[in-house]
């Protein structure tokens, strides 16, 4: 720990049985930022049988995920994802994910991803390419979901599914996101085992996506003519099984198209809000548009990656992480206990007025060299992807939709948004409190 005053920490005050919990259901998101504002960066929580300590600085940022990752894990409040994932990257721990990790890495690393972005831009291009009618209300909640999931089907699978199997197969992703979603937002959790319409479903749709899988894995496998250059086929260069495969594949879809989604939705209303940023991305893509390569006009499309940047920090889609104690420690004068959770927020960080300047304000210029917020904000106030040796292996991929969707977006269009007064609803991942829709116009310039 850098931090040389050791802290003490606060008990939120409850007198209920169920501890802080139908507070933190009622108030939702604003239940955290509210604890932050009136208890200050170290608090206990109680939420029915289980203890939490609610911890946010830099300092605790770095102790948790960086110096003793060993100690605190994705314990059993992760069980849910596991139903989906199985032991994939996002769900395993310790020497299992150690593995994975090391194997991983050279295909998500900046060099790795090169032969995947020819997907990413053909995604792009047939939804820049559709046609939009100036007079009809858009929900763009709902079709960033399907775009940045066509765009996860397409760089897994290149052109190995039908239309039809890509089809059945948004359907399947969508009936189990929706079922693990609703999962970790409960305190009772129905065993799977129960014949109910939900558990029949997922299990459905999750052996549908696993058959899939399958089919498509034996074909790489047995003939070497179907080879493709996809991210599938990188799992497979590597050695990994059939079974191992899947997790990564099921983990990589879920996990990377919904926040990327909720991002890109929250930059749609981010922008729709402030049309003078609009045509700052439309000036940038007229000036690198004749670009040697797309990955230089990535690398200088400085604009586009503020706005990105910045809606991360306001909308973070990993709104709250936690993790499971595995042994007594202390940190900073504060002892935690062994077998109780501690969590920690990106989105109460990005939103504190002692690290950031104008804190609830959308202002990108922050994320520019040479402003003054660029120059000072800790790396561990800023944590829209995690940090340490668990920070999110797509983060480079999501960037590079995220930026290029952008510019070649508003290189075309103009948006007009519907309903501005749209709040914050944090399950999972950080949702709007209703769909975001907006007129969608084409420009005459």
């Amino acid at each position: 720990m850098t931090q040389s005053t050791p802290v003490s920490i606060r008990h939120a005050r409850t007198y209920r049985l169920l501890g802080h919990f139908q507070s933190m259901k009622k108030e939702g998101v604003n239940f955290y930022l509210n604890l932050y504002k009136n208890y200050g960066e170290a608090v206990f929580l109680r939420f029915a049988h289980r203890n939490f300590y609610f911890l946010n600085s830099p300092e605790f940022v770095k102790a948790i995920f960086v110096d003793h990752p060993e100690v605190f894990i994705k314990g059993d409040q992760y069980n849910p994802l596991r139903l989906a994932m199985g032991n994939g990257l996002l769900t395993s721990e310790g020497e299992e994910w150690s593995k994975q990790r090391k194997l991983l890495n050279p295909i998500f690393a900046k060099e790795g991803l090169d032969f995947v972005l020819p997907s990413i831009l053909k995604e792009i291009d047939l939804f820049v390419g559709s046609e939009f009618d100036p007079n009809k209300v858009y929900d763009l909640t709902e079709m960033m979901f399907d775009f940045t999931l066509n765009v996860a089907i397409a760089a897994f699978f290149g052109d190995s599914l039908s239309k039809m199997e890509k089809e059945k197969l948004s359907i399947d992703c969508n009936v189990v996101m929706k079922f693990i979603s609703r999962r970790m937002s409960r305190a009772f959790k129905m065993p799977l085992w129960v014949p109910n319409k939900e558990n029949t479903e997922f299990i459905k749709s999750r052996e549908q996506i696993l058959e899939l899988v399958k089919k498509i894995y034996l074909e790489r496998v047995q003939s070497k003519n179907l080879a493709g250059k996809d991210l599938l086929q990188q799992l497979i260069d590597a050695k990994l099984s059939l079974s191992e495969v899947f997790d990564q594949t099921i983990s990589f879809i879920f996990a990377g198209h919904e926040t990327t989604a909720l991002t890109l939705g929250w930059l749609f209303f981010s922008l729709g809000s402030h049309e003078n940023y609009q045509d700052k991305v439309y000036s940038e893509f007229k000036e690198l548009k004749n670009e040697i390569s797309p990955i230089n006009m990535f690398n200088k499309a400085n604009w586009s990656q503020a706005i990105v940047n910045e809606t991360m920090r306001l909308y973070p889609a990993g709104w709250i992480i936690s993790r499971d104690i595995k042994e007594d420690i202390e940190l900073n004068g504060i002892f935690l206990k062994r077998g109780r959770i501690v969590a920690v927020s990106p989105l109460v960080l990005h939103r504190s007025s002692r690290y950031w300047k104008r804190p609830e304000e959308f202002f990108p210029e922050r994320f520019i060299e040479g402003i003054n917020d660029f120059e000072n904000v800790s790396k561990y106030v800023y944590i829209p992807f995690s940090v340490g040796r668990r920070n999110c292996i797509g983060a480079r991929f999501a960037t590079l939709e995220m930026v290029f969707f952008t510019l070649e977006f508003f290189s075309k269009f103009k948006l007009e948004i519907v309903d501005k007064n749209i709040g914050l609803k944090g399950f999972v991942t950080l949702k709007p409190s209703h769909h975001i829709k907006a007129k969608i116009i084409k420009r005459d310039y």
